[in-house]
């Protein structure tokens, strides 16, 4: 928030000091290059932080090639629309004698027959731009103000340390487990740090693909079927129960199952060999953060023999990684400052390692360490969606504005001829507002449309960026199309008085 201030602050100062001319003339040049350089920078500095998320990177990189030609076929297909379906709109209408014959649709719809496939090309290229703006607003609207929302989807605990371990380490065994729970304790009591909704447990990762109730490993890297890509999450039952509360049980080829996003509907699981029984589904827990911002689904899932299981999956087949970790997070109630001491100190503990602790890696996060890059990310985000709407949406209202204002011209010698077998002022105007109202919101109503086909799309884009809240992005669609309508109301008004202006001064002018 902060950073979102200064640079609208900055911007402010900008516009007032130009308006006020508090720079000499001969500087402008200069400032001109300074600002396109500064636009620059910041696009820039925006693509290096989304190419730091490896996540979304691998993801962009392995989508399927037909994707790219989505968009482009999108804006084919809208130009196609509006160069020829606007004329059969003229001609139904023309054929509808109830609705032609009328005296104020007759003269703006034989007027818009003629002109429809010279206008088609310009109101499709409105139309594209209005649904760029759309869409660059309401997701950067709810990106911007649901940056709490997502850095809490991201971090689900204040802190968050987590050890992966392989075979050659021995694995997350109960010594190494007893190790590093010390370590992260020891550190907690030195910080004075209050543990609250402490998170605690072992997991085991991998990948594949879910058919039914047959899940087959798989290298995530090669997973291009997003639509039964599935990452596993296996949970030993004890520290579920432990962390939870809850009192389950298990018996052997058992297992409970949580599914934020999709139900599981299967009465059984196969893993390869390994079978269970699907006994009930556990509601989100929470705690794996990092899984929020996947774009696949992941599937947790508690089973009573963890050791065996993981033993079972290692050998079953060598070619795909399974991921053995333990993760402790815990929220603090501490202010920030406190929760980056700790976040310091628990690197220099892992790094000095005194205790001997056997690990392959281990990751260290704070929600407050990075609240700063969250809202500096997500803020330039929305500050660049502004810029880019103004200057699409000047493009479209240019587009309109002034092709209405030329026909306006064009049409004075006909509204003439008119008014003077007795055509009134009333029914011009009527005419000219019936006649304008099609070729303005024709192109809002198509974009409204592309829209609601790309709401999906932006919804999934989102997740990569960490938010899951679709109330928030239904609500900010919602409103953005809303705030657009409004705007685009008024410029049709205007360009409406502009062109009667132009039309009723026809007459006056013979006068």
């Amino acid at each position: 928030m902060k950073e979102s201030i200064i640079v609208l602050f900055f911007f402010s100062f900008g516009v007032l000091g130009g308006r006020l001319d508090l720079l000499p003339a001969d500087w402008l040049g200069l400032v001109h290059e300074a600002s396109n350089l500064a636009v620059y920078a910041m696009l820039a500095a925006v693509g290096m932080s989304l190419g730091f998320d490896s996540r979304a990177w691998r993801i962009l990189r392995d989508l399927k090639g037909w994707v790219v030609l989505v968009p482009l076929m999108i804006i084919v297909g809208t130009y196609l629309i509006f160069i020829s379906g606007s004329v059969l709109l003229c001609r139904v209408l023309q054929k509808n004698k109830r609705y032609y014959y009328q005296k104020n649709h007759f003269i703006s719809v034989s007027s818009m027959a003629y002109r429809m496939k010279r206008n088609g090309a310009g109101l499709a290229s409105v139309c594209i731009l209005a649904t760029m703006v759309l869409v660059m607003l309401s997701s950067t609207t709810c990106l911007y103000f649901g940056t709490e929302d997502a850095l809490r989807t991201r971090y689900p605990q204040d802190l968050s340390i987590e050890l992966r371990f392989t075979k050659d380490e021995g694995g997350a065994n109960e010594e190494n487990i007893r190790i590093a729970r010390g370590m992260v304790e020891s550190v907690i009591e030195q910080d004075k740090l209050d543990v609250q909704e402490q998170f605690d447990t072992r997991s085991a990762w991998f990948s594949g693909l879910l058919t039914g109730n047959s899940f087959e490993r798989a290298d995530r890297s090669t997973l291009m079927d997003y639509e039964r890509a599935v990452d596993m999450v296996i949970l030993p039952l004890e520290d579920y129960t432990r962390m939870t509360g809850e009192s389950l049980t298990l018996g052997p080829g058992e297992a409970y199952f949580c599914c934020p996003r999709v139900a599981y509907t299967q009465s059984e699981l196969h893993i390869g060999e390994l079978s269970y029984q699907i006994k009930g589904q556990l509601p989100d827990f929470g705690g794996f953060g990092a899984d929020s911002a996947n774009i696949t689904t992941t599937f947790y899932l508690v089973v009573p023999d963890f050791d065996a299981a993981i033993d079972a999956l290692q050998t079953q087949d060598t070619r795909y990684p399974v991921v053995v970790a333990w993760q402790y997070s815990f929220d603090s109630g501490s202010p920030d400052k406190e929760q980056i001491v700790f976040l310091t100190d628990m690197l220099a503990a892992f790094a000095e390692n005194k205790d001997g602790l056997a690990y392959a890696s281990y990751t260290v996060e704070s929600l407050a360490f990075n609240r700063d890059d969250f809202q500096g990310t997500y803020g330039s985000l929305f500050f660049l969606a502004i810029l880019l709407s103004i200057v699409f949406l000047a493009a479209a209202v240019l587009i309109l504005y002034y092709k209405q204002i030329s026909e306006g011209y064009e049409d004075q010698a006909r509204f003439e001829i008119m008014q003077r077998v007795g055509m009134t002022k009333t029914d011009i105007r009527k005419s000219i507002n019936s006649q304008l109202l099609l070729v303005f919101f024709l192109p809002l109503l198509f974009a409204g449309l592309h829209l609601g086909f790309a709401f999906p799309f932006v919804h999934k884009m989102l997740v990569l960026f960490n938010l899951t809240n679709l109330k928030l992005l239904i609500g900010t669609t919602v409103i953005t199309f809303a705030v657009y309508a409004v705007f685009y109301a008024i410029v049709y008004r205007v360009t409406s008085n502009s062109y009667y202006a132009i039309v009723a001064g026809a007459k006056e002018d013979a006068a």
